[in-house]
């Protein structure tokens, strides 16, 4: 038998790291309980600024039956601790509240009562978003072994979502949770290179040593803009490695042990703009995900699309991306065209193949030799009729496509070497 107690009559958390030293008071913390023949009883109390508080209270029989009983209540509107916990969220703010029973066995505990998150607002500063009107509220009915009932709602730019399951309190089945996510035009990015709205129809199945996320997901707005990269770049080689450096695991569903089969649909107003590509983008994906792998099947399409190359804004007349296994690596299948200037002939720059290893075809229609098609492609004329001004034009396109096809510019147009 005995008696223990912990008293802190005044302490402080540090929820931010120095040197702004944010301090959360804490008022009064009580730790206290005792030991009497084969029960083990204790008691948490902890006051907090503004009226802000937690207690909890417990009790466990040590024998076989392990019963216990216990409670858990909670009053908390400054989120500036859990702000310490969360730095991807700032102006966190809202109410959470805690009014919850424990009985039975240990190996068998039977809850009662309810968890909430009441009007919370916070904002994702790396995504640009504000998250408006969060509400979660987790209720455990009084009948023993009935699952805990789950609803929440959130706002972000001019979308809603909205989510419901359930907790099966069972540590036999592993705590086995199943939760539905549905809404509209919900905004998930509002950056300078994407703003993004989903509205997702799906299931969630998760337990500790497995997950499963399936349904749809619609994207009815997204605008991407890549920035304009230096003509020096370089892509980094995928097995660079830094000395002196923890190098990152990969990341995705694999490294969760999380599954997937998703339908995506992009809507009517996806767009894209960077590397020269202006496209409002259609289409239908299919994603699957296992632990070992991750594929993609389905094709997007490029509507009113136009393409900068050899300096010229071409036409996109046929666009697809067509996948069939890796997310990074679709088969291109696309025709840019320029027609002349006298409407009479069309230059076409095909591009096929892997997006890894992709092939480019210049044609005519009606057909020509691939260097007619090229000054075509270039100046919107042919090569009889280009002139010393696009001699530059015509080099440049002519090094790109091929040195080994350059040669006959040197007559055309009095060029002596070309070097790269």
């Amino acid at each position: 038998n005995g008696h223990y107690r912990i008293d802190m009559p005044e302490a402080a958390v540090l929820t931010m790291p120095p040197p702004s030293n944010d301090k959360l008071p804490i008022q009064l913390a009580e730790l206290a309980g005792t030991l009497e023949r084969n029960t083990v009883q204790g008691r948490l109390d902890l006051s907090l600024p503004a009226g802000d508080f937690a207690r909890a209270k417990l009790s466990l029989a040590l024998d076989k039956q392990q019963t216990i009983a216990g409670s858990v209540l909670a009053n908390v509107h400054n989120f500036r601790l859990l702000n310490a916990f969360v730095p991807q969220l700032s102006e966190l703010s809202g109410l959470f509240k805690a009014d919850l029973t424990v009985s039975g066995t240990l190996q068998k505990p039977g809850w009662q009562g309810n968890l909430s998150l009441v009007n919370t607002q916070a904002k994702v500063p790396d995504l640009g978003l504000e998250l408006r009107d969060v509400n979660l509220i987790a209720y455990a009915p009084a009948d023993a072994g009935s699952p805990m009932r789950i609803f929440g709602s959130a706002k972000s730019g001019a979308g809603l979502v909205k989510l419901e399951g359930m907790l099966t309190l069972d540590p036999e089945l592993e705590w086995p949770l199943q939760l539905a996510l549905t809404g509209n035009d919900f905004e998930i990015s509002k950056r300078t290179d994407a703003q993004i709205a989903v509205s997702p129809d799906l299931k969630l199945m998760f337990s500790p040593n497995k997950g499963l996320v399936s349904g749809r997901l619609a994207i009815p707005k997204a605008l991407i803009s890549l920035k304009k990269l230096p003509d020096n770049a370089i892509a980094v080689s995928a097995d660079e490695r830094i000395v002196g450096e923890t190098q990152a695991q990969p990341k995705g569903f694999a490294s969760g042990g999380i599954d997937a089969a998703i339908a995506i649909t992009l809507g009517q107003n996806v767009h894209f703009s960077g590397q020269g590509l202006e496209a409002q983008l259609t289409g239908n994906l299919r994603l699957n995900q296992n632990r070992s792998k991750t594929e993609v099947t389905g094709s997007v399409e490029m509507v009113k699309a136009t393409y900068k190359s050899y300096g010229q804004d071409l036409t996109v007349r046929k666009g697809h991306l067509i996948f069939n296994g890796p997310i990074d690596n679709p088969w291109l299948d696309v025709e840019a065209i320029r027609v002349s200037k006298d409407q009479k002939t069309t230059a076409i720059l095909s591009v096929s193949g892997a997006l890894s290893a992709p092939q480019t075809k210049i044609s005519a229609d009606p057909a020509l030799p691939e260097t007619e098609a090229l000054a075509y492609l270039v100046t919107g004329q042919s090569l009889d009729q280009a002139g010393q001004s696009d001699s530059s034009a015509l080099a440049g396109a002519a090094l790109a496509y091929g040195v080994g096809q350059a040669s006959w510019l040197t007559d055309k147009l009095g060029v002596d070497t070309f070097e790269l």
